[in-house]
């Protein structure tokens, strides 16, 4: 009855309590549903260390992490989860990840430099708070920005509603949802917790006994065994995957560094939001969204190659 009663509130937070999409985003729906994502995969490039000197290990970029790479269980490892987070191995290499959420204060900064309108906040806030209303294709655009500030090699390329990645470059990306959910559980100093950084929501997350109906500044809960904060709740955050419910998935296999299904419009979020119940703060749990979506429980983070 409690796992029904949880479902329900979910499902009516997510088709009745969101907001009313913008009429300039309405304006671009059609455009938008026809983006389709190419990965450039950097296995296939044979490039000398000479002429690549960021293959070299790198020293951990200023507000990141280290998630030393690794196995794990992806996926619902208690039970109690949904079809859709099917248990698997999966096997990651290094990569380093924002401790915190990118804030209105980092997103501000890039709305301003790109002539982009600023992202709404509701009467809550800006600074330090979790950026909100902002598009998958935002955070592809902000990561783009963030790479060229820092003199890194961009990861995206959008061209005629396509979106190609280059998997193998230095700059800021999205986390890929098998990355963050490792990141979340903790990466190779894991304790096994059902949220991220505890068992006690109220020390580890905003959520909906705590929140006050709103997002909080970031960096305020317990962080998780790897120091990173706000991975479960405050707000979903966007990832590269596709979400395909017709995807299928070898509970046998070991998956190597995925990426996702094939493309589709729809993207994975993760972390669960300020209004949810602690079921749905889960690291396994999914929730996706359409890629041009803008609300007020999305924001984001970003993550960084170690070579």
């Amino acid at each position: 009855m409690i796992v029904k009663k949880i479902y329900l509130i979910f499902f009516l937070f997510l088709f009745t309590a969101c907001p009313t999409t913008d009429p300039v985003i309405k304006n671009n729906t059609s455009n938008l549903n026809h983006i389709r994502t190419n990965i450039k995969n950097d296995s296939k490039r044979t490039v000398n260390n000479k002429q690549n000197t960021h293959q070299k290990t790198l020293k951990t970029p200023k507000g990141m992490v280290l998630v030393k790479g690794g196995d794990f269980m992806m996926g619902d490892t208690f039970g109690d989860g949904t079809k859709d987070e099917i248990k698997r191995k999966v096997k990651l290499k290094s990569f380093f990840i924002s401790k915190k959420e990118v804030t209105f204060k980092e997103f501000d900064q890039f709305s301003k430099e790109t002539n982009a309108t600023l992202p709404k906040d509701l009467g809550w806030g800006r600074g330090e708070r979790p950026v909100i209303f902002v598009s998958w294709i935002d955070a592809l655009k902000f990561c783009n920005w963030k790479s060229k500030k820092e003199n890194l090699k961009p990861v995206y390329r959008l061209k005629n509603n396509q979106v190609f990645a280059d998997f193998s470059a230095n700059g800021y990306r999205l986390p890929t949802e098998a990355e963050w959910e490792y990141a979340a559980k903790g990466g190779h100093k894991s304790k096994g917790y059902r949220l991220s950084g505890g068992n006690d929501p109220l020390k580890v997350a905003w959520y909906e006994k705590n929140s006050n109906k709103r997002t909080h500044p970031v960096g305020q809960k317990k962080p998780n065994e790897l120091g990173i904060y706000d991975m479960s709740g405050n707000v979903f955050e966007w990832t590269w995957d596709s979400w395909n419910k017709k995807a299928t998935i070898d509970s046998k296999k070991i998956y190597d560094n995925p990426k996702g299904p094939a493309e589709t419009i729809d993207k994975v979020l993760k972390g669960g939001s300020w209004d949810l119940l602690p079921w749905g703060l889960r690291p396994s749990f999914r929730g996706h969204e359409k890629a041009y979506k803008k609300d007020f429980y999305i924001g984001f983070r970003v993550v960084r190659n170690t070579k």
